[in-house]
């Protein structure tokens, strides 16, 4: 169960308010908790956050990657540091995700009830593999976090699409949305 709620937590948190629209600033009150944000405008992942939130990782990291113990890092050796660092980067990504959910559990529902389709109260792996899929949809780039500008777009799409403006995107529309892609994909081809 902590695992389900772990991956519900890391797939919904960013971007669950915009799958019907509810994501309108001016709809959203201002003293609504706010999910822990990745760092810096500059720091594009949170990396030096978590740097220094861990002081003493880099030198930690430099030996365990230090394969062959020379004191330098080979570019292999260099990569292995990488993804070891990414890996820890995540883990705590993960879990300050689910410290914010615990002291913010009304928020926790929402967004378990968002991602529970058939309402039955209980989040099947069906229903977080769609989230995932959905998730991994919204983020263009591929680097595992949903910006605010892919936010963005996505809801400019979602509403481009959504021709009753019912705030869902049902079978039709979404028909007529996969037939006009094909369109400009093959127009583009074309040029």
């Amino acid at each position: 169960m902590k695992n389900m709620i772990g991956i519900l937590a890391a797939v919904a948190l960013c971007w669950a308010p915009t799958l019907n629209g509810q994501d309108d600033p001016a709809k959203r009150e201002q003293d609504k908790p706010q999910m822990p944000t990745k760092g810096s405008e500059r720091d594009t992942n949170g990396m030096e956050a978590f740097l220094s939130a861990h002081p003493g990782l880099r030198a930690k990291l430099k030996d365990r990657a230090d394969l062959n113990h020379d004191g330098r890092l080979s570019p292999r050796e260099r990569a292995y540091a990488l993804q070891l660092l990414k890996e820890k980067h995540e883990a705590w990504r993960k879990a300050r995700r689910l410290k914010w959910l615990k002291k913010h559990p009304e928020e926790a529902k929402r967004l378990r009830d968002r991602i529970d389709r058939d309402h039955d109260g209980v989040v099947e792996p069906d229903e977080v593999r769609r989230a995932k899929r959905v998730k991994d949809h919204i983020d263009r780039d591929g680097d595992g976090v949903v910006e605010r500008n892919e936010v963005r777009k996505a809801k400019r799409v979602k509403d481009r699409v959504d021709r009753n403006d019912d705030g869902k995107v049902g079978p039709r529309e979404r028909q007529r949305a996969k037939k006009v892609v094909k369109k400009v994909r093959k127009q583009r081809r074309k040029h």
